[in-house]
């Protein structure tokens, strides 16, 4: 959470975008996912920091979404509602198709190894990632050095 206070304290709007298919497969309600986000929007409210938006893709796989990652909708919205200059912006994620969506879109990538992918794995990804980190706070401080230095 204290990442995310620093990017907010620099001025970044901070937006979650993710992909959720679980509720449109039926495998948990959209109540148990909203309840879930005022969670994380609270804890991070309580240590400083602020989410400009949390955007959801609902659909499944197979559903040929536009907004579901590695697509760029989720994005496009945000781009509407929130002054985001993509060039000078960063996708941070777990997954190869985070990375494939902040290139999509121009933004510089940071994958964080979660625990959800090994480093091992990343020299086979279509889309390399700008900078490789252990966890959002490394993330939030290689960031912070690129704002840093400009």
């Amino acid at each position: 959470m204290e990442a995310i206070r620093d990017l907010t304290r620099a001025g970044f709007p901070m937006v979650v975008v993710s992909n959720q298919s679980g509720v449109g497969q039926g495998l948990y309600p959209l109540d148990a996912l909203e309840a879930i986000t005022r969670r994380m929007v609270e804890a991070v409210t309580h240590a400083g920091g602020a989410l400009a938006d949390v955007l959801y893709c609902l659909h499944r796989p197979d559903e040929g979404c536009p907004c579901r990652k590695p697509a760029r909708g989720l994005i496009d919205q945000a781009c509407r509602t929130h002054p985001i200059d993509l060039p000078r912006s960063f996708v941070v994620g777990d997954d190869p198709k985070d990375i494939t969506l902040g290139r999509a879109v121009g933004c510089r990538t940071v994958l964080v190894l979660s625990g959800r992918t090994p480093a091992t794995a990343v020299p086979q990804w279509p889309d390399a990632p700008d900078h490789v980190c252990r966890d959002l706070r490394e993330a939030a401080g290689w960031i912070l050095a690129r704002q840093a230095a400009r």
